[in-house]
Parts: structure tokens; C-alpha cells; sequence
């Protein structure tokens, strides 16, 4: 199976801290930000993300007609934002999550979502016996 590597932010704002107060980030492409990529910036709650990625498709879409770009160019510039978007997708998370107070608190590298969590609260007890479900 594969390895992912995890980032893993951490919500301090009361101790102990609680459900909700941990999040990991799987590192790398993203299709689903990719292939969908303002429904996924709202669908994890990334408002201002979302916002940006529109106005940016938007401002990219007016240029390319402004300018006399054919439709094949328009779509180009249309694909290379969806690219950028998915290969900065777990930036943008971590950009989003640092600004609802999370901190950067490790990397860890498993095959599931779920293995990351259980070897980062393995290698933390403390925090592990104030979560929910753990």
C-alpha cells in the first residue's frame, strides 16, 4: 500500500483540547479541488479561498475575451487555474485552518487518513485523552 504524508494542525484555543480540534491535511494533488474547484473550496468551508478562486476564473475569463483569445486559449488559462488549484489545495487548507486558529503541530506519513491519526496520537498521548472518539 501507499505511504501519504499527513500535515497535522492543531487547535490550542482551550485545553484540554476537544473533538474538532485536530485536523490532517493529506499532502499532494488534490483531483476533487482540481476537477470541482470552487464547490470543494466551499464544500470544506474555505470561503475566502472559494472567493478567490472564482474572481480569478472570472478575471481570467474577462481578459481572455477582452483580449480576442480564441476558445481554445480561454479554456487553456481555464485548465492551468484548475491545476494550480489542485496542486495547492492542502496550502490553501492549511492557509485556511491557520486563519480558525490552528497551528502546524507535525508531518506524519501513513497509508490512510485513519492510520495518520491513530500514529500522531500514539506519539501523543496527552492529546489523545482529551479527544472524542479516541
Amino acid at each position: 500500500m501507499t505511504a501519504h504524508v499527513y500535515t497535522v494542525h492543531l487547535r490550542r484555543s482551550a485545553p484540554p483540547p476537544g473533538d474538532g480540534d485536530l485536523v490532517l491535511v493529506r499532502d499532494g494533488f488534490n483531483w476533487w479541488a482540481f476537477l470541482f474547484s470552487v464547490p470543494w473550496a466551499l464544500y470544506n468551508r474555505m470561503w475566502a479561498a472559494a472567493a478567490l478562486i472564482f474572481s480569478a476564473q472570472v478575471v481570467f475569463g474577462i481578459f481572455a475575451k477582452e483580449l480576442g483569445y480564441n476558445d481554445a486559449t480561454a479554456s487553456a488559462l481555464s485548465l492551468g487555474i484548475a491545476v494550480m488549484v489542485g496542486l495547492s489545495a492542502c496550502d490553501l487548507r492549511a492557509w485556511t485552518l491557520k486563519r480558525k486558529g490552528y497551528e502546524a503541530d507535525g508531518v506524519v506519513v501513513a497509508a490512510s487518513l485513519y492510520e495518520a491519526e491513530r500514529r500522531y496520537l500514539d506519539a501523543r498521548p496527552e492529546l489523545a485523552a482529551g479527544m472524542v472518539g479516541a
